[in-house]
């Protein structure tokens, strides 16, 4: 039986719920807790689907110390996971967190294991991935630094959690400059991270796993990646609230084995890897002109407008 927590959040998909569910049954966790945000009224069928979700928790046959958190109204894709991880980490003090549409390699169980217990002192670190975006064969080790935390299949301790806060109030814009530049050699890159901070502060993106990012960052946290990827995100399409576009290259990357883990001869950041990262999937391999114009429109407020404007002119032209 597995000997650290998880907290695995579910809400309205039995699809990926049940896929990533028979994972977490597969190595037998010895406490399991299990969350769901309440139905939405005005989605029709809502209710009867988040219950049957609920249901899931029958197929557990074996010894397993179970926990639920089920809502009865719904308080969203920000205020949810926040309450759930909070819930969570109220009483435990390390532990693996995921969703129901985050399909993990059976190798990611005991990576996290394994790094909770190594680093559970160490107070430079404050997640664990289980994400990598842009895994390399070459890679000799089997894990390093980064700035970036890919809460798709994550792990942690309570005392990450306790500097979590869902409003930031603790954080300023004021202050972020310098704990930018801690992290990001690139004024392009801080850009990006200041516009989604000033973003948060108003109340133009609602998710939980930002605000997470930025207290890591505000505490001068950094987290340790996997060189292969151990999680796939098999909810992408219809029925998800933000990764909704099929095509985009994170759906459904293929998971890799990590055991056994082959340990860096130093535990470093790994800017190759961050600039990856950044070239890839923020700038979505376009050049970094169209990322200053994008968050120039987004920080005026136009850009959702525009793009929706964009959206009609192709399906017009499709007719």
């Amino acid at each position: 039986m597995f000997d650290i927590p998880i907290l695995f959040i579910i809400f309205n998909r039995l699809d990926t719920t049940q896929r990533v569910f028979d994972m977490i049954k597969s190595i037998q966790p010895q406490r399991l807790y299990v969350a769901c945000d309440g139905a939405r009224p005005e989605r029709v069928g809502e209710a009867a689907a988040c219950s049957q979700t609920q249901n899931i928790i029958n197929q557990i046959d074996w010894d397993c110390e179970l926990f639920t958190y089920f809502l009865d109204e719904n308080i969203g894709s920000s205020q949810g996971p926040y309450t759930f991880i909070k819930w969570f980490f109220a009483h435990e003090t390390k532990g693996i967190v995921l969703e129901h549409d985050c399909l993990p390699h059976p190798d990611f169980f005991g990576f996290c294991r394994t790094m909770l217990n190594k680093y559970e002192h160490d107070l430079t670190i404050g997640t664990i991935a289980g994400t990598n975006f842009n895994a390399k064969d070459t890679d000799s080790s089997s894990y390093y630094l980064s700035a970036y935390n890919h809460l798709w299949g994550w792990a942690t301790w309570k005392r990450t959690i306790d500097l979590y806060d869902i409003a930031l109030s603790n954080y300023t814009e004021a202050k972020l400059p310098a704990v930018l530049d801690l992290y990001f050699d690139r004024h392009a890159e801080r850009f990006y991270w200041k516009t989604i901070f000033w973003q948060i502060k108003r109340k133009q993106i609602q998710t939980w796993d930002y605000h997470l990012t930025f207290a890591c960052w505000f505490n001068r946290l950094y987290a340790v990646v996997p060189t292969r990827n151990l999680i796939s995100n098999i909810g992408f399409g219809a029925g998800a609230i933000h990764t909704v576009d099929t095509n985009s290259p994170m759906a459904n990357v293929p998971t890799h084995s990590i055991l056994p883990l082959q340990e860096p001869p130093m535990l470093k950041v790994n800017k190759i890897a961050e600039t990856a990262y950044f070239k890839t999937v923020i700038l979505d391999n376009k050049s970094e002109y169209y990322l200053y114009l994008k968050l120039y429109l987004k920080r005026l407020g136009v850009f959702n407008s525009l793009l929706a404007f964009k959206r009609r002119l192709i399906s017009i032209a499709k007719r």
